[in-house]
């Protein structure tokens, strides 16, 4: 009876780790293209954001607004700052989970990628309907810029840099809101070229790395003078 008793505690015992690991949450990589998102994410800004009209900021760059605030290192850290032109980070693997192991190929065969991508977001009804109110509001975006009252983040979206009205911060609010559509129909072609579903987390773990990769094209598109946000989160002029 003893070992009847002993048999069936160790089978309940493999049957609950069975279900347990068949059911375990498995760690995989995924491929971003980083170099192929960037590219897409310049084709965009050229293609479907009208320039507006641009703010004079000749009396802007040597006086800050008074409730501007400053972050500086040290005293004798540079006013000003060359954004890097190339990508901060190269094709790699970003850590994602998924309920089904599966392999992920070191490398992707990058022929094509580019328009495919590019061509997947531009028919894309929730981008094409943020670029148009993007571009109905752009010449107001220019004129935060210029005056410095707001900068371009290091994340891909303006940031309140000085003292707003509500209608400027209307202004701030809307275009981030339209950003974040463009960023995020991005990070869920990166999760489609990976073969993943399409699910919130899946989108989350990628979409980081999407909105520096859009980032550095906004913050290559603005005038010198411009306030930017640097990767390590300190502030300067373009």
């Amino acid at each position: 009876m003893k070992n009847l008793y002993n048999s069936l505690a160790s089978r309940s015992l493999y049957v609950f780790l069975f279900l347990n690991l068949s059911c375990a949450i498995v760690t995989i990589n995924v491929y971003f293209p980083a170099e192929e998102v960037k590219d897409v994410f310049q084709a965009l800004e050229d293609e479907l954001l009208e320039d507006g009209e641009q703010e004079n900021n000749s009396d802007q760059t040597d006086a800050e607004p008074e409730s501007m605030e400053q972050e500086t290192a040290t005293d004798s850290e540079p006013t000003s700052f060359i954004y890097p032109t190339e990508s901060s980070i190269t094709a790699n693997k970003i850590i994602a989970t998924k309920r089904v192991f599966r392999l992920v190929p070191e490398a992707y065969a990058q022929s094509g990628l580019t328009n495919k991508i590019l061509n997947n977001i531009k028919s894309n009804p929730a981008v094409q309907k943020a670029y148009d109110r993007r571009n109905n509001r752009q010449s107001a975006v220019n004129k935060l810029l210029s005056k410095r009252l707001a900068g371009e983040g290091n994340k891909g979206l303006l940031v309140k840099r000085g003292s707003l009205s509500s209608s400027d911060s209307k202004t701030v609010s809307d275009e981030n809101s339209d950003r974040n559509i463009i960023i995020k129909a991005m990070a869920e072609e990166i999760v489609k070229i990976n073969k993943l579903d399409i699910i919130a987390e899946n989108i989350n773990s990628v979409k980081p790395q999407a909105a520096e990769q859009f980032a550095a094209v906004r913050i290559g598109e603005v005038r010198s003078g411009t306030l930017i946000q640097l990767p390590s989160g300190q502030w300067s002029a373009k």
